[in-house]
C-alpha cells in the first residue's frame, strides 16, 4: 500500500487574505461525530476567554460552554467564504487519520490547529500549530500561534506541502507508468 499526501487546488497562486478585522476567531467545521473532543472545546474557549470568538458550523452538535452554534449543513458554496472568515480553523479530534478540512484550510489561506499525534504533523510541518493529547495550554499556545501566523508564512507552509504532494505523486506515477 502507497500512502500520498491529498492533493491541493492549484489555480490559486496567491493565498486569499484572511478576514483578521476585529477580535480573532476559531471556527470547528464539519459535521459532529464522537470522536470531537468537546471537552477539550469547552475549556479552551474558558482558558481563552472573552478576547476570542469561538464558533461551530455544522450538523448535529451539542452545546458547549462558550461556542456558538451554527448547527446547518453547510452548502459547498459557503466553505471556503466560511474558513477564509476565522483567524483559525481548530480540529478537536482525538483521532482521525486525515482531514479533509485541513486541506482547505491551505487552499483558503487560514491556518489550522489540531493534534500533534495525527497526520496533521506531516501536512503542517510546524508543530506551533498542534496540540498535545489533553495539555490545555498547549492548544491555547497552537490556537495563538495559528492566530498570530501571517499570511506569508502560511504560504509558505502551503508551498512546502504542495511541492511535497506533487513530488510524491509525481514518483508514484512515474513508478507506475513502468509497471
Amino acid at each position: 500500500m502507497t500512502l500520498l499526501n491529498h492533493p491541493l487546488l492549484t489555480e490559486r497562486e496567491q493565498v486569499a487574505p484572511r478576514n483578521n478585522a476585529g477580535r480573532p476567531s476559531v471556527l470547528v467545521f464539519g459535521q459532529f461525530k464522537p470522536d470531537r473532543d468537546i471537552d477539550l472545546m469547552a475549556q479552551l474557549s474558558e482558558s481563552m476567554g472573552s478576547g476570542v470568538d469561538f464558533r461551530v458550523s455544522g450538523r448535529g452538535w451539542p452545546d458547549i460552554a462558550g461556542w456558538d452554534m451554527d448547527r446547518r449543513f453547510v452548502p459547498e458554496l459557503e466553505i471556503d467564504p466560511l474558513i477564509r472568515s476565522a483567524s483559525a480553523v481548530l480540529i478537536p479530534y482525538r483521532r482521525f487519520f486525515q482531514s479533509g478540512v485541513a486541506i482547505r484550510c491551505l487552499e483558503q489561506g487560514t491556518p489550522v490547529v489540531g493534534p500533534a499525534e495525527s497526520s496533521l504533523a506531516e501536512v503542517l510541518l510546524d508543530d506551533r500549530l498542534l496540540g498535545k493529547d489533553e495539555d490545555v495550554s498547549s492548544w491555547v499556545c497552537a490556537i495563538r500561534a495559528a492566530i498570530d501566523t501571517n499570511r506569508e508564512d502560511w504560504a509558505k507552509v502551503r508551498r512546502r506541502y504542495l511541492e511535497g504532494t506533487d513530488a510524491q505523486w509525481t514518483e508514484w506515477v512515474d513508478g507506475f507508468k513502468k509497471r
